[in-house]
C-alpha cells in the first residue's frame, strides 16, 4: 500500500513549519542575543542549555509516546513549545533567559522524534518516500534562513520572535492533523535487515551499538562550531546577514538534493558505509572552515552539508528504525535524538564558546575536524548485522 496524498502532504507541511522555526533559530538566534546585550560566552552557554536539555527531554517524550499514544502526544507537545516560547518575548537578563531556553527546548525536544516515526512507518517499504517527504523541512529552513536574513538587513533582530512564534503556532495547528502511529508496521524495510527486537527497547542490545551512538555524538559535537558560531564569524569578517543567508540557504539546497536521491545513495552503499562517509566528509569542511573565509572555500564547505547532515541524518534514523520494535519506535528515535544532539550537541556548543572566544575560529575549527575524525574512526564499527536475541532481549509479558 503507497503513502496516501494527504499523508504526504500532512506530513510534509508539519516538517516544513518545524523546519522553518528552526531556520530562523540557528542562523540568527545567537545575533538577537548579542543584539540584547549577551557576550559570546554567555552565548554559548545559552545555545548550550538549548542542546543540553535534549540529553532528557527525548526520552521523556518518547517513553511517554509509546505508553500513552503518539499521537496525543505529539499533540500536548507542539502546544506547550508554541506556547512557551512566547516568554522569550519577557526576558532580557541572562537568568531569565536560560530558564526561558530551557523550557521550550525541552517542550520542543518532543515533536520530532515523534513525527519521525510516524513518517517512518507511513513510508514502509516505499523506498526513497522518507528523503521526499523530510526534504520539505529542509524548504522551509530555506525560506527563513534566507528570508530572515534578508529582513534584519533592513530592521531590527528583535524582529525574529515573532517570526518563530508564528511558524510553531502553525506547526501545533499542523499536529492536530498528522497521521495516528500505526499498530501493524512491518519491523523492516526494504533497504534494512529483518530483525526481532526487544519491545522494551535499549540502545545498548545491538553489538554495535556504542560505536553507532559515539559516531552520531561526534558528528553533532563537531557542529558545535557551525551552529553555533558561523554566523557570528562571518558577520566579524564583514558578511552581511544578507550573505550568510545565502550560504545557510545553499547548505540546505544540498541537503535537499541529497534527500530526493536517498535510497539510490543507501541503496548502493549502504547504511553503515554512507554513516562512514559522511563523517570523513565533517573533516574535510571542518577543516576548510578553519581557514581564511573566501567565497570559494564556504560555496565548497555549504555543499558538503549534503553529507555532513542529510546523509548522516537519513542513514541514522534508518539504522535505529531497522533495530526496533513497532511498540518502542518513538523511545528508540528518543534516544539518538538524546545522545546524538543532546549529549553531543551540548558538549560541542559549551566546548564552542570557550573556544571561539580564547582562541578564535580557526583553532575552533581544527578542533571540531579532530573530533569527526573521531567519529569516523567509531563509525568503522559499526555493523547492519542483526543483533543476537538472548533472554534480556525478550519482550516483557
Amino acid at each position: 500500500m503507497g503513502v496516501s496524498r494527504r499523508q504526504t502532504v500532512l506530513l510534509a507541511s508539519f516538517y516544513g513549519c518545524y523546519f522553518a522555526a528552526l531556520g530562523s533559530w540557528l542562523p540568527y538566534w545567537p545575533v538577537y542575543l548579542h543584539s540584547i546585550g549577551f557576550n559570546l560566552q554567555q552565548i554559548g552557554w545559552l545555545t548550550a542549555i538549548a542542546l543540553g536539555v535534549k540529553v532528557v527531554a527525548p526520552l521523556f517524550w518518547g517513553q511517554l509516546a509509546d505508553r500513552v499514544g503518539r499521537y496525543r502526544v505529539t499533540i500536548v507537545a507542539t502546544l506547550l513549545t508554541s506556547a512557551s516560547f512566547t516568554l522569550f518575548f519577557f526576558s532580557r537578563d541572562f537568568d531569565e533567559m536560560a530558564w526561558v531556553t530551557a523550557v521550550y527546548n525541552f517542550c520542543n525536544s518532543g515533536p520530532m522524534a515523534l513525527v519521525e516515526t510516524t513518517t517512518l512507518e507511513v513510508v514502509s517499504g516505499q523506498d526513497g518516500a522518507y528523503g521526499k517527504i523530510r526534504r520539505w523541512g529542509s524548504v522551509g529552513f530555506i525560506v527563513t534562513s534566507f528570508g530572515v536574513g534578508w529582513l534584519l538587513d533592513r530592521t531590527q533582530p528583535a524582529l525574529l520572535l515573532p517570526i518563530i512564534w508564528g511558524w510553531l503556532v502553525v506547526g501545533a495547528m499542523l499536529s492536530l492533523l498528522v497521521p495516528q502511529q500505526s499498530t501493524t508496521a512491518s519491523a523492516t524495510t526494504t533497504t534494512g535487515p529483518a530483525v526481532t527486537t526487544p519491545v522494551s527497547w535499549s540502545p545498548w542490545y545491538h553489538p554495535s551499538a556504542p560505536w553507532f551512538y559515539l559516531a552520531a555524538m561526534a558528528m553533532q559535537f563537531s557542529h558545535g562550531a557551525y551552529y553555533g558560531f558561523m554566523s557570528l564569524h562571518l558577520q566579524q569578517h564583514g558578511f552581511s546577514a544578507t550573505a550568510i543567508g545565502l550560504l545557510w540557504t545553499l547548505g540546505v539546497v544540498a541537503e535537499i538534493v541529497l534527500m530526493s536521491y536517498s535510497s539510490r545513495l543507501l541503496g548502493r552503499w549502504g547504511i553503515v558505509p554512507v554513516l562512514s562517509l559522511s563523517l570523513l566528509m565533517a573533516v574535510l569542511r571542518w577543516s576548510m572552515y578553519a581557514m581564511p573565509p573566501t567565497w570559494s572555500l564556504l560555496l565548497a564547505g555549504q555543499l558538503l552539508h549534503a553529507f555532513t547532515f542529510a546523509a548522516f541524518h537519513i542513514a541514522s534514523v534508518r539504522w535505529i528504525y531497522h533495530h526496533s520494535s513497532p511498540a518502542a519506535r518513538a523511545t528508540a528515535q528518543a534516544w539518538y535524538a538524546s545522545l546524538a544532539y543532546g549529549v553531543g550537541g551540548s558538549l560541542g556548543l559549551a566546548a564552542a564558546g570557550s573556544l571561539f572566544a580564547d582562541r578564535g575560529a580557526a583553532t575552533l575549527f581544527l578542533v571540531m575536524a579532530c573530533v569527526a575524525s573521531l567519529g569516523w574512526l567509531a563509525s568503522r564499527r559499526v555493523t547492519d548485522t542483526p543483533p543476537v536475541t538472548n533472554s534480556s532481549c525478550k519482550p516483557r509479558n
